[in-house]
């Protein structure tokens, strides 16, 4: 694999999150104004095809895929260093040196970086050495410092990913040929800073670049937030909010959402609306959004001059309206909800019946109104076709006495096999049950029970409902 080293001098950097930074250094390798400030020294400059250590447009250089998200058109590029002159010299590096930092505080690095990630990128882990990117700073001519580190992955992909804990392995983002910006704080200050990059590589296909490094500090006047965003909770499938308010010394705005891996810019497209403004609307949530949390950039008049709100959370309410269907009992999948079952004939609640399942008393169409919290959405329609109440008057079906004072007789008329028979209520839950009888007829005692029944015999497919008046 390939060994590449730049050295960057005289610059300092310091962990200010979420404040404003101005560029103050910048190399983005443009035949012009590159670097901005002190100098850029690189081991060597040249090479070709699939062997270069160089600053180029592409068009000398042969990779695997073509390298996306260039600023301007120069950026440096590296592969099978072991070839490029001074011949077998694996790791090369560039320094930057003599920036002056002198009364800079807040001090960050940016840059851009890319890699083959089709390549196979050697670890001391699982191969003979290791391939790396590293940049570093010195402060004042101290010891180099680490800022950004990238090694291979693993044994298994190889690719080459940041390393984030210390131990030579890549844990964070893979990069590939679409040149991915990466912000770093330098925490140290003083009078001048050098930074350098140390690249290896040794083999073809084992492609890497850089583009637009940078120094940044706190120079501007930082918006001020005086209104927060504030946690929200919403439907599924409604709209919701977040918003910034009172603003100082603040003029755009910028919203980022975090869905598990950090915060990221917000494309003004659905379901989000409001993208540059200081009220973000979510529109038609979907339940896979919950958990996820908002914050707004606000902007005064550069990118780099910004302040972040705090964080919001969205908490979306979803849930279960799919029914299930079991001996012409409709039960709603939904536990620890409000029901409401509704006739689907005309839209209108059956009375009495709010248990999360439902037992009609004939054949028809049913839905079932979910209610959890301030959210409620309804079911779509069920049809029970299978009650054959139709049976009824074949079988000569009857009970008495009806009126009963608690002791029923249930007389089917016919001889019948292995009957069940269910007493209901008029929400359609079944209070008794009496199984595995046989013959025309059967007693039951009716306990503890008073006001309108209904009682269903079954046989096989078939079933009566009667209507039964019981005290």
């Amino acid at each position: 694999m390939k060994h590449f080293t730049l050295a960057l001098m005289a610059i300092a950097f310091i962990s200010v999150s979420g404040q404003a930074q101005t560029v103050f250094w910048s190399d983005d390798f443009e035949d012009t104004g590159s670097p901005s400030s002190g100098t850029r020294v690189a081991e060597t400059d040249a090479g070709t095809g699939d062997i270069y250590f160089k600053r180029t447009d592409g068009s000398d250089i042969t990779t695997v895929e073509s390298y996306t998200s260039v600023t301007g058109s120069k950026f440096w590029a590296g592969e099978d260093h072991g070839d490029v002159v001074p011949p077998g010299e694996f790791e090369l590096q560039i320094e930057f040196n003599d920036i002056n930092i002198t009364g800079l505080t807040n001090l960050k690095f940016t840059g851009k970086f890319a890699a083959n990630d089709f390549a196979v990128w050697e670890s001391l882990a699982f191969a003979s050495h290791d391939d790396y990117i590293i940049v570093e700073y010195r402060i004042d001519n101290g010891t180099y410092q680490p800022v950004i580190r990238f090694y291979a992955n693993n044994g298994t992909s190889k690719q080459m990913a940041e390393e984030t804990n210390g131990d030579n392995l890549g844990e964070g983002m893979v990069l590939t040929h679409d040149l991915e910006g990466f912000t770093k704080d330098i925490p140290a200050t003083g009078s001048e800073i050098d930074l350098r990059i140390r690249v290896y590589t040794n083999g073809t296909n084992e492609e890497w670049a850089i583009d637009n490094f940078r120094l940044l500090h706190t120079s501007c006047t930082a918006p001020s937030i005086g209104t927060q965003p504030a946690n929200s909770n919403v439907c599924e499938g409604g709209e919701t909010s977040f918003s910034v308010g009172n603003i100082t010394n603040g003029n755009g705005y910028r919203w980022q959402v975090d869905t598990g891996s950090g915060f990221n810019d917000i494309a003004e497209a659905a379901p989000y609306s409001g993208v540059y403004t200081s009220t973000l609307t979510i529109s038609d949530v979907p339940g896979s959004m919950d958990g996820y949390q908002y914050r707004c950039m606000v902007i005064n008049n550069t990118p780099e001059c910004f302040t972040n709100s705090n964080a919001a959370t969205l908490s979306v309410t979803a849930f279960d309206l799919s029914t299930s269907v079991d001996a012409n009992i409709i039960t709603a999948e939904q536990d620890g909800a409000d029901y409401q079952w509704i006739d689907c004939a005309d839209n209108q609640p059956v009375n009495g019946a709010t248990s999360q399942s439902f037992t009609p008393t004939e054949n028809g169409s049913y839905a079932v109104l979910v209610t959890l919290g301030n959210c409620s959405d309804t079911s779509d329609c069920v049809n029970i076709t299978s009650l054959n109440i139709d049976e009824l008057n074949s079988w000569n079906a009857t009970l008495y006495p009806n009126p009963s004072n608690g002791k029923v007789t249930i007389d089917w008329g016919i001889d019948l096999p292995s009957v069940r028979i269910e007493v209901m209520d008029i929400t359609g839950k079944i209070v008794q049950t009496q199984k595995n009888v046989f013959g025309s007829s059967s007693e039951m005692e009716l306990k503890g029970l008073n006001g309108v029944y209904y009682v269903r015999v079954l046989s096989g497919e078939k079933s009566v409902v009667l209507k039964l008046v019981v005290g």
